[in-house]
């Protein structure tokens, strides 16, 4: 991004973009006088005037991110809205874990850059079949744990709906886990390097606007922790090995992301000091979580790993048959995990089946990436890309307007099968 003499100004209103609202869980940050959508307006202004350039090819589409609302690279929804206005995307998508917090700041700021929004949750399942065949589903490491999305949210639970039961059961279960790990945590730092109370579950609590930490918050706390005692690489370093009991590899202290993910996987995990098992309550059936969806008037969608391949994907054609038992019409990948060999086989089968299929980036941890993904403008891809964004705003657009969209409130195909219904809600999203 080329900046003019007016960076100074420039970077503070990027940094607001960065900062807190006041009462965001407890935060306060002095006075603002701008909100956050505020502030992109007045940087809209600096890129009109000419003094802050949009690089990249115009009409990306992204459907997949995540933000600071659960936990992601971007500090709040509108930064991210701001970095996808910088990459000349057209269609971007808010996609945070078991909260739809950031929904109405991330539509204000689309609305202020001119992107057409979509509007999303994921949350991760338990299918017990693959759990009990002991294989792994779209979580690479656990069997039976599904991650999906509802996709094209239209609508807030009726409140004391299953739907709205079930993620407050979940979100309570991850609350209780995660304070226990933070609990470990503080005490093996106490024990290995002789500092108490390093770190707090309020301080955790700090990290996220609407108190729902996650492993990467723990690990966060951590990190700033150990950057703020031990200012010094060589000493941070040390005392870092000290802590996992093991040599820290090279590049482990590299950036943010890494360091976190490193903490992450010698303190948290399975088998590690600070390990906690999780609760049975925090992931419910699959096929309750597909409900939890069409509460929300959204589109249930499986998110395909792509690689590697899982013994639950490795058969495509089976995967879409229990895909569609489930009452689950469409798919989304991260293009960027992919092989293209692979990617071509899940966009031919979903094509094949007349499924919808969305694309993204994720951006679910603090490693810097592009917003589009390395296939998007690929031909071969582009087009299937773009369909299912019209798709995925028609459904949002009809619904809003009280008609039916993509699926119904049950989850089947309106009449006419899903092609008819593609075509249907793929023209409503040309409109949009």
């Amino acid at each position: 991004m080329a900046i003019t003499s007016d960076s100074a100004a420039i970077r503070e209103l990027e940094g607001r973009l960065k900062r807190p609202d006041r009462g965001e869980n407890g935060y306060r940050e002095g006075r603002e006088t701008r909100t956050r959508p505020e502030t992109l307006k007045r940087l809209r202004e600096f890129v009109e005037e000419g003094k802050i350039s949009r690089e990249g090819s115009a009409g990306g589409i992204n459907t997949h991110v995540h933000t600071a609302k659960s936990f992601g690279y971007f500090d709040s929804p509108s930064e991210a809205v701001w970095q996808g206005y910088l990459a000349k995307v057209s269609v971007l998508g808010i996609n945070d874990h078991y909260t739809l917090a950031g929904h109405d700041e991330f539509g204000k700021a689309c609305k202020v850059l001119g992107i057409r929004a979509t509007f999303s949750m994921e949350a991760i399942a338990l299918w017990e079949a693959a759990e009990k065949s002991k294989k792994t589903v779209n979580d690479p490491s656990n069997p039976g744990r599904t991650y999906l999305t509802a996709k094209g949210v239209t609508q807030p639970f009726v409140p004391g709906c299953a739907g709205e039961s079930d993620l407050l059961r979940m979100i309570e279960a991850l609350g209780v886990r995660n304070q226990k790990i933070t609990d470990k945590v503080s005490k093996v730092i106490a024990t290995r390097l002789k500092k108490k109370d390093a770190i707090s579950w309020p301080e955790v609590l700090a990290l996220t606007p609407h108190g729902q930490p996650t492993e990467r918050h723990i690990c966060l706390a951590v990190a700033r922790w150990l950057e703020q005692t031990y200012p010094e690489l060589e000493k941070r370093q040390a005392q870092l090995s000290r802590l996992v009991d093991d040599e820290v590899p090279e590049g482990a202290l590299e950036d943010a992301a890494s360091f976190q993910d490193f903490l992450r996987s010698r303190l948290v995990k399975v088998g590690k000091p600070a390990y906690v098992e999780e609760s049975k309550d925090a992931f419910i059936p699959v096929e309750r979580l597909v409900g939890l969806g069409l509460d929300l008037g959204a589109i249930p969608t499986y998110p395909i790993m792509g690689n590697p391949v899982s013994p639950w994907e490795e058969d495509l054609d089976q995967l879409f048959d229990n895909l569609e038992a489930l009452n689950i019409h469409a798919v989304e990948v991260i293009p960027n995990r992919n092989t293209r060999e692979r990617l071509q086989a899940i966009v031919k089968m979903a094509s094949e089946r007349s499924y919808p299929i969305f694309n993204g980036t994720e951006h679910n941890t603090k490693t810097p990436m592009p917003l589009v993904d390395k296939f998007f403008f690929d031909d071969e891809f582009r087009p299937h890309f773009e369909r299912g964004a019209r798709v995925l705003l028609g459904h949002q657009a009809l619904k809003a307007a009280g008609k039916e969209g993509f699926v119904r409130a049950d989850g089947t195909v309106p009449p006419g099968g899903r092609e008819e219904s593609l075509k249907r809600v793929e023209e409503a999203g040309r409109r949009r």
